[in-house]
């Protein structure tokens, strides 16, 4: 990664998939409608730190696959959680870094007992490494 925020010159960001143990908590999330969950993300998202290109690649990428339930359970996994099981190793190291992959289960109910996460609010220094991901039930 450049300093310009470029790969290589030309990619502003990488898209992996992998396949890891489990590491997500189930203590708190959100349980939203699936007519809810773009207006959801971009709340989110916001609330989390990520820029307004972030979180509409997010949403154009993911909003289309989540289509076959009624709501959908969502446990974030922050940077604590995600750093046990996928490290990353960068020629320059970030000044910060942002990392929220959630993980989203699809139900027909609403689930009413999650307890709604306390969000910590990033903030952009310098050289700064952002990540979002999902992780399918």
């Amino acid at each position: 990664v450049e300093r310009n925020g470029t790969i290589d010159g030309k990619y502003g960001y990488l898209f992996y998939e992998s396949k890891n143990s489990e590491f997500s908590q189930y203590k708190n999330g959100w349980s939203i409608k699936r007519e809810n969950l773009a207006e959801f993300f971009e709340k989110n998202m916001k609330e989390y730190g990520f820029n307004e290109k972030e979180i509409m690649d997010f949403i154009e990428y993911w909003i289309p696959k989540l289509n076959k339930n009624s709501y959908y359970e969502i446990y974030p996994q922050t940077k604590n959680e995600i750093e046990k099981v996928i490290k990353l190793k960068f020629s320059t190291v970030p000044d910060s870094m942002l990392r929220v992959i959630y993980n989203i289960k699809g139900t027909e109910t609403k689930n009413s007992s999650l307890k709604e996460p306390v969000i910590k609010k990033f903030e952009r220094k310098g050289f700064t490494v952002t990540e979002w991901g999902v992780i399918t039930k």
